[in-house]
Parts: C-alpha cells; sequence; structure tokens
C-alpha cells in the first residue's frame, strides 16, 4: 500500500501544511522585522589572551567539534548502518558540515559583531535547519519527496539570509523569511517524529535536540539578566553552549541510529 495513500499519512501531512500556511499568514500580517542593530551590543565584551568578547567566541568551538566528529562517523558508515542511501548519506553529512561552519561563522561574528559578519554566522545555520529538515521527511515520510525538495528548500533556507542582508544594505532589511525556516523546522520536526512512523532507532534524540534549542534561545533572550547573577557567563554565552547540547544529541542520534524491522 501506497503510505502517502494511507490516511494517517494524509493526516499528518494536512497538519504540516497547516502549519506552514498559518507561518507564512503570521509572517505577512507581522509586517517586515528588520534587525535591531541593539542585538549587536552582547553584554559580555571582556577580552581573554587577546580575544575580544572571549567567551562569547570560544564557547563556538564545540560546534566545530561536534560536527567534525559527525561528519566522521556519516562518510565512515556503510549503507545499512546509519544511512540507507547515498543520497540520505550526503543530507546528513551537509548537516554535519553546516554544524562545523556555525563554529567558525558564528566565532567569526563575534570577534566584532555586525550586521556583515552576522550573515556569516546565519548561513551555515540555515544549512543545519534545511538539511535536518530534510532528513527526517527521507526517513519517515517518503524518500522520493525529500529528494525532490533537498534543493529547492535549501536554496530557499540560504536564501533567505542574503535577502535580509540584501535587505539591510538598502534600509529595507527583513528577518520574517529567514525567522520562517527556524520556526518551522522547530515545528515540524517534532510533528514528523509524532505522526509518522520510524525507519530508526534513537528518535526520541531529536525532541531532546529541541529542547536544548529551546533553552538555547531563552538564554539569548536573557542574555544582561543571567550575567548580572553573578555566575561569569552571559545569557548568548549560554545559548552557545544550551545549542552545543542541540547539535550534540542530533550528531549522537545520527551516529547511533540503526535500520528498525519494517512490517512485510
Amino acid at each position: 500500500m501506497n503510505r502517502l495513500r494511507n490516511e494517517g499519512w494524509k493526516r499528518g501531512l494536512w497538519i504540516l501544511a497547516g502549519i506552514a500556511v498559518l507561518g507564512v499568514f503570521t509572517a505577512l500580517l507581522a509586517g517586515p522585522v528588520p534587525q535591531d542593530p541593539a542585538y549587536h551590543g552582547f553584554v559580555d565584551g571582556r577580552s581573554f589572551f587577546g580575544i575580544p568578547n572571549a567567551l562569547n567566541v570560544l564557547s563556538n568551538l564545540p560546534f566545530v567539534m561536534i560536527g567534525a566528529v559527525g561528519l566522521a562517523h556519516v562518510l565512515a558508515q556503510s549503507p545499512g548502518e546509519g544511512y540507507e542511501s547515498r543520497f540520505e548519506q550526503g543530507v546528513l553529512a551537509a548537516m554535519c558540515l553546516g554544524i562545523v561552519g556555525i563554529g567558525f561563522g558564528s566565532s567569526y561574528y563575534h570577534l566584532l559583531p555586525d550586521n556583515g559578519r552576522l550573515v556569516w554566522d546565519r548561513l551555515p545555520m540555515a544549512v543545519v535547519f534545511s538539511t535536518l529538515l530534510v532528513a527526517l521527511i527521507y526517513e519517515r515520510i517518503d524518500a522520493t519527496w525529500a529528494r525532490r525538495l533537498l534543493l529547492p528548500w535549501l536554496l530557499l533556507s540560504v536564501g533567505t539570509v542574503w535577502f535580509w542582508h540584501w535587505g539591510e544594505l538598502h534600509g529595507e532589511g527583513d528577518l520574517r523569511p529567514y525567522a520562517f525556516v527556524q520556526f518551522y523546522t522547530l515545528v515540524a520536526g517534532p510533528l514528523i517524529y509524532l505522526l509518522f512512523p520510524p525507519r530508526y532507532t534513537h528518535g526520541r534524540d531529536l525532541l531532546v535536540a529541541v529542547a536544548y534549542y529551546v533553552l538555547a534561545k531563552a538564554a539569548e533572550l536573557l542574555d544582561g539578566w543571567i550575567f548580572e547573577r553573578g555566575i561569569e557567563l552571559s545569557g548568548h554565552t549560554l545559548k552557545h553552549l544550551f545549542a552545543g547540547l542541540a547539535v550534540a544529541w542530533l550528531v549522537r542520534m545520527v551516529v547511533r541510529r540503526r535500520p528498525l524491522a519494517q512490517p512485510s
């Protein structure tokens, strides 16, 4: 039986489509959202060993290490272990490479925070979000759809960063498309986990990763408040550490998962 004609699959697809429409509709109602110039004013500007904004820079190193470990494992795995096709291997490898890119891009940005450098922080994040969603679609919904969606969704995700940056250069910056890519992945990922059956073990690691990322966003919003509590870490540094835990669980899922027996 074709899974996509199954009533359960249809219901799940309608829910995912509805969330996308709701997200787009909400963004349109919100109006353009330019980058707040105050965003670059992080509370912890301390320098160590000649590195400006040292803790916000150095707290990105886990991304490089975690992504590199994940990439090495994905490339070393054989079909039938953590993936079933070269396409799926490529998507997972791109996700891990994007994690490495976050480490370098965010470190570069935090050395001298401004809009121009923020582009290189957000581009690899867009790669990670888009490849993660395609990987989930491949595993739990339909491999053919995933193959068709990879290039347009990746280009759209990366394009939202350039769209925002181009707009900022012309005094019309708009973060709504970029925010939508993050929002949709964070909502659709857990929904795909809940609505569609897995083909691999360790699926729950995705939910742990999402929970850590939510903590990271909360810490980001409380940058100064956390720093003022006297723990010697700002909220933004904690954001990096929580986000590092999020990608660590994603990599853990990819490295440890194995195929589940499928019903005949």
